[in-house]
Order: C-alpha cells, then sequence, then structure tokens
C-alpha cells in the first residue's frame, strides 16, 4: 500500500499493473518503483500484521499512521462474536476432514490388490499404520489443529 502525505489517499500497487498514462498525459514508467512514486509524494506503507487467531479473533486496519520517518499500517485485534466463532470451528474442521479423506483416497486406499500383493511385509505393515494415524486425526486432543502422519517414502 502506498500513502499521499498530503492528502492521506491510499492505494495498493499490485506486481502485475502497468500504468500506461496518467491523467495528465504523461507517459509513466512501465514498472512504478518506491523511487519514481516518492518522487510524485506517494510513500511506501509498511504493515506490521499482529499475531492472532483466525478462528476466534479477526483484524481490522486502521488508518496507516508515520512513525519516525516510516508510514505503518497497524491493526486493531477483535474478538469475534461466538456463533461465527463456532461457525469457523466447523468449517476448519470439515477442511481437515476433507483433507485427511483425500490423504486417504489417494495415497492408501487406492493400493489395489494386485499392487498389495507385491508389497514386502514392512511395506503392508507402514500402510496399516499411516492409514489408521490418518483415521485417528479426528480423535486427536488439539484437533483440528493436527499434526500430519509421515506418508511412507515408498508411497
Amino acid at each position: 500500500m502506498y500513502i499521499n502525505e498530503i492528502t492521506l489517499g491510499t492505494f495498493v500497487l499490485h506486481a502485475d499493473i502497468r500504468y500506461e498514462q496518467s491523467k495528465e498525459g504523461n507517459i509513466l514508467p512501465g514498472v512504478l518503483t518506491d523511487e519514481f512514486l516518492e518522487s510524485i509524494g506517494y510513500f511506501a506503507v509498511k504493515e506490521s500484521t499482529p499475531n492472532y487467531d483466525p478462528i476466534t479473533q479477526t483484524i481490522i486496519a486502521r488508518s496507516p499512521i508515520k512513525k519516525e520517518d516510516e508510514w505503518v499500517q497497524e491493526f486493531n485485534v477483535v474478538e469475534l462474536d461466538p456463533a461465527i466463532i463456532a461457525n469457523n470451528q466447523n468449517i476448519l474442521e470439515a477442511n481437515v476432514r476433507g483433507e485427511r479423506n483425500n490423504l486417504l483416497r489417494v495415497n492408501v486406499d487406492s493400493l489395489n490388490p494386485i499392487r498389495w500383493e507385491t508389497l514386502e511385509n514392512n511395506q503392508k505393515e507402514e500402510a496399516r499404520v499411516y492409514r489408521q494415524a490418518l483415521l485417528d486425526i479426528p480423535q486427536e486432543e488439539n484437533f483440528p489443529n493436527v499434526v500430519w502422519p509421515v506418508k511412507p517414502a515408498w508411497f
């Protein structure tokens, strides 16, 4: 984000935007550098996103402020309504279960009987242990914040 010190107007510069012509008809450079933007009165705003729990909190951007010689974007951390927290928790749990189901389908349950018979006994045991670890994820103490089991290297 950039800010104009006089008007306090802000804009976000995306990497893929190229300005060909300004309102005054002047040709602007193909890539707007920080140096060029400073020359026309716009300064980069440093963002300092706070740590927060996206399930129970949200952040709200405050207006950029000038600290020492740089512009800084600060944020307020706000607690979410309990109904929103419950919904967020349900969505996160569903996403984790979906990822778990995808890992089961792609890695383990896709082993057909012919391939299964070609595996060594230790590989079969590793597949069983990995599959069971995936099935046990919803029962983990910190669910839906899980530590994913490591897939055997031979998969």
